[in-house]
């Protein structure tokens, strides 16, 4: 029994191990379990099915539940690049969710049937004889609806901005720095050049739109970075993405991990200033900033505090109801 399929399953608990053990069970609601008790509230995932269908076909059911996962999400993993998989029409084509939230789809899907996981150790994902109505859109699937994912100010998506552009756009940002006599993330926060890596903005309306660049940059900086990003882009020979609205790709952390805490040296890392008090400099700077039209994330950024601490601080200061 996959423990965390069964965790993550809305199926009733008691069909799933009588099942397991070789036992029928064919009432509906069993009555006892958290699955009966509270059902879980579901979405039309024909499409997302059929995504993850055709990925298994594509990659020839030779890969795990990890692997298509990170085809479908659009992942640089090496291993990915190396196989060439990143050149399949599969490839990237879910950016809408998180990996996670893909590896939780798929496990759904081999548990109702439509694949089918074999091998003990290192489990490989296959078609079932039952992928075909789901591809040819013959039959409908419900899925478990994804739990709504939350902003935090923690990290980045690590594993899947390019590293390349990452490093280029990072020595501008010094010599900028440099040239101006300011810190480097005063041009712009790692988290921005880390979006722009992953996103590969092409205008500068859809450079607008990573997290952190308000009109003042986007006026001052954009056109030097995106000159950046177009030069590596065409060397590379990297399509263009979607750009969506910045809380879908920013300051973000994947689902399952929003119940985690962190200590105050780990939030430093990324705010030094987090948790400091606040000086009478800081407060009359913090007063302009935002009566000059600065958004939250840009006065993160310069305060190197939280989001909760910016907000707080305003309220404080009489600035935010």
């Amino acid at each position: 029994c996959d423990m965390v399929g069964f965790c993550e399953s809305r199926t009733c608990r008691r069909k799933i191990l009588l099942n397991y053990f070789g036992e029928a069970y064919d009432e509906t609601n069993c009555g006892g379990c958290d699955s009966c008790l509270e059902p879980k509230e579901t979405i039309d995932g024909t499409d997302i099915a059929q995504k993850i269908i055709s990925c298994v076909s594509q990659v020839k059911e030779r890969f795990g539940v990890n692997y298509i996962a990170d085809v479908l999400y659009g992942s640089k993993n090496q291993k990915i690049i190396h196989n060439q998989h990143d050149t399949l029409t599969a490839y990237g084509t879910g950016r809408k969710y998180s990996k996670k939230q893909w590896q939780v789809f798929i496990r759904e899907i081999i548990q109702l049937g439509y694949l089918k996981s074999e091998g003990d150790r290192y489990p490989i994902v296959k078609l079932s004889q039952k992928s075909h109505d789901i591809l040819s859109g013959k039959e409908r699937v419900l899925l478990t609806k994804p739990t709504e994912e939350v902003q935090i100010t923690r990290k980045y998506f690590e594993d899947d901005f390019d590293r390349g552009l990452f490093e280029i756009l990072r020595s501008l940002r010094k010599e900028l720095a440099d040239a101006e006599g300011v810190p480097p993330y005063i041009i712009f926060h790692d988290l921005s050049l880390k979006a722009m890596a992953t996103h590969f903005p092409r205008s500068l309306s859809d450079f607008q739109r990573i997290n952190g660049v308000g009109e003042r940059k986007l006026e001052k900086y954009g056109g030097l970075f995106l000159k950046e990003i177009v030069d590596y882009c065409k060397k590379q020979r990297i399509e263009p993405r979607t750009v969506e609205d910045k809380t879908t790709f920013s300051f973000k952390e994947e689902a399952s991990d929003r119940s985690k805490t962190y200590s105050v040296k780990e939030i430093q890392r990324i705010q030094p200033r987090a948790y400091e008090p606040w000086t009478k400099e800081e407060d009359e700077k913090l007063i302009v900033e935002y009566k000059s039209g600065k958004t939250i994330e840009e006065l993160m950024e310069l305060f190197e505090r939280q989001r909760g601490g910016i907000k707080s601080r305003l309220k404080k200061l009489g600035l935010l109801s």
